[in-house]
């Protein structure tokens, strides 16, 4: 137990395109945290069965495992992920619902940090950053479809119990300033 109190987890949440990657990149570079996607146990999955790594399917096989196997299931792979790692700060995004983080919470060091941005603004940076197969052209209707599912949706039950909420809609300057003041705060 020792050895985990030690870890400490900088968990960083928000919508689609809000720019948590970016954030937990972000951190990890400027001090050396060992990175971790919440989402990528199932990237993984999909890629050893030949499934297309789709938001869609990404997002069915999310469901699908938490109502069969618990809500914690993907926590879990996660917590293994975070036990494994060497290093004493991790970088955690990819955050959707409040069973994603709970016992990371209790056995490890634990923030949570909100990013928020508009609506037109993550739809602009989706495409843009082209992702997966058929995101450039994905339209403003199914984005709005995709942003409206019950994953998005949990998002927003996390910023009340976020540590920080950090505000995304300008420069990338501006954005990485605004984390920098937070990430002073609590290292």
């Amino acid at each position: 137990m020792q050895e985990k109190q030690q870890k400490r987890i900088v968990a960083f949440t928000g919508r689609k395109a809000s720019g948590k990657g970016v954030a937990g990149d972000f951190f990890a570079k400027l001090y050396g945290a060992h990175t971790i996607d919440y989402s990528s146990s199932l990237h993984e999955a999909l890629a050893i069965m030949d499934i297309p790594e789709i938001q869609i399917n990404i997002t069915k096989l999310s469901m699908f495992l938490r109502s069969r196997f618990g809500a914690d299931v993907l926590q879990k792979s996660v917590c293994k992920k975070i036990l494994a790692s060497q290093s004493s700060l991790v970088s955690l995004f990819g955050v959707r619902r409040v069973s994603d983080f709970e016992s990371i919470k209790k056995e490890y060091r634990f923030q949570l940090i909100f990013i928020e941005s508009q609506f037109d603004i993550r739809y602009q940076r989706y495409i843009a950053r082209n992702q997966r197969t058929g995101d450039r052209e994905m339209d403003k209707k199914y984005f709005q479809a995709l942003d409206e599912s019950e994953p998005e949706l949990q998002i927003e039950s996390l910023k009340p119990l976020a540590d920080y909420v950090v505000e995304n809609n300008k420069t990338m300057e501006e954005f990485q300033k605004a984390l920098e003041e937070v990430f002073e705060t609590i290292i």
